[in-house]
C-alpha cells in the first residue's frame, strides 16, 4: 500500500479533463515555434512522442475532440522509427487526410530509415539515393 503522499505512477494516473489535456497538448505549439532550419526544430521529438504514446496508452486520446486526435498523433507521424509508423498507421486510419500523409511519411521511412529532409539540418551525410530523392518532386511536404 502506498502512503497517501506518494505520488502515482504515469500508468495509474487519471487523465485531466478533456479541455484541460487538449489545452495542454496544443498550447506549447501557440509559443514554441523553433527555426524549421535549426537542430532545434527536432530537439522536443523524443518528448512529444513520449507523451503521445502515454496518452494513448491511458486512452486520453479519446478524450479529445476527434477532430483534434491527429493533432496529438502527429509525434508518431514525425518520428524516424518504422515500428512507430506501423502504430501510426492505425492512430490515423480514421482519418483520410492524415492517414495519406502517415503513408507519404511512412514510405521514406520504410526506404531510408530516416528523413533525408533533416540531414543537412541535423548535419548528417546523405546518401546518394537520399540526394536523388531530395530533388524529385513532391518529395517534400
Amino acid at each position: 500500500r502506498m502512503a497517501p503522499d506518494t505520488p502515482k505512477p504515469l500508468s495509474q494516473k487519471t487523465p485531466p479533463p478533456p479541455d484541460s489535456l487538449s489545452t495542454a497538448w496544443t498550447a506549447p505549439a501557440s509559443f514554441i515555434t523553433p527555426a524549421p532550419d535549426s537542430p532545434m526544430a527536432f530537439a522536443s521529438d523524443p518528448l512529444a512522442l513520449c507523451l503521445a504514446q502515454w496518452a494513448t496508452a491511458i486512452g486520453a486520446d479519446r478524450d479529445i475532440e476527434e477532430s483534434r486526435r491527429p493533432f496529438m498523433y502527429l509525434p508518431f507521424m514525425h518520428s524516424e522509427s518504422a515500428a512507430i509508423h506501423e502504430l501510426a498507421l492505425t492512430l490515423f486510419a480514421p482519418f483520410p487526410l492524415n492517414y495519406e500523409f502517415e503513408l507519404k511519411h511512412k514510405a521514406i521511412i520504410d526506404r531510408f530509415g530516416r528523413y533525408p529532409h533533416r540531414n543537412a539540418i541535423l548535419e548528417r551525410p546523405s546518401s546518394e539515393e537520399e540526394l536523388a530523392f531530395l530533388q524529385t518532386p513532391g518529395s517534400s511536404f
